[in-house]
């Protein structure tokens, strides 16, 4: 019998799914997961937690500036030749050589002045900022909201958006407010503050 993958690879999340927990339309992820040369690979027709992580840089890099996919696409390329692996893109090298190897290249492939280069940088590592690595730089949580007070974890909720540090289910969150629950009562129930629910509510309702 084969062994199972580790959590952290083990593809659960349909395209639609992984569009939702990023806030990202389902036909860009298909988009950016499909073709002969797709940004991320599916496995199986779907994605695991480090697919996600790379699809959040992916995000950064496509959603913010609208660079062509095709540019994309070749810069991509030419950073996850330099630092190899299954998840290039979700590679802590990433964040230092890659970062500097794809915006050289979409230099040479957009007309992409210095300012934008610049402003596309910056984007780029607040986005990095939301992958939570351990001390060898694995990643081991991914921030998905603005205020980084919801997290996809694969070891709490199933993998499923939970509130940071404490784990409760976002989803379950959400019906029980939307049965007449008050937030002061969930947040007492879950032991956290009045603003960690509507954070995680706020999530909820976007997604």
């Amino acid at each position: 019998m084969d062994a199972l993958p580790p959590i952290k690879e083990r593809p659960i999340y349909s395209v639609a799914q992984a569009a939702r927990f990023l806030r990202v339309p389902t036909s860009t992820v298909r988009s950016w997961t499909s073709g002969a040369r797709p940004l991320v690979a599916l496995t199986d027709g779907r994605l695991s937690f480090m697919s996600l992580v790379e699809l959040q840089v992916v995000r950064a890099m496509r959603v913010k500036h609208r660079i062509s996919l095709v540019a994309i696409r070749s810069a991509a390329e030419s950073a996850k030749r330099l630092i190899g692996g299954d998840h290039p893109l979700a590679a802590k090298q990433f964040e230092t050589d890659g970062v500097s190897i794809f915006l050289r290249e979409l230099h040479l492939l957009t007309d992409m002045g210095h300012h934008m280069q610049l402003a596309m940088k910056e984007i780029l590592i607040k986005h990095l900022r939301a992958i939570v690595r351990d001390e060898s730089g694995a990643p081991v949580r991914l921030l998905v909201d603005d205020a980084h007070r919801v997290q996809i974890d694969p070891n709490m909720g199933y993998g499923y958006p939970t509130i940071v540090g404490n784990g409760g289910a976002v989803s379950v969150i959400q019906e029980r407010h939307r049965a007449g629950e008050p937030i002061e009562e969930l947040a007492e129930d879950y032991g956290v503050t009045e603003e960690e629910i509507r954070a995680a509510l706020a999530y909820a309702n976007a997604a």
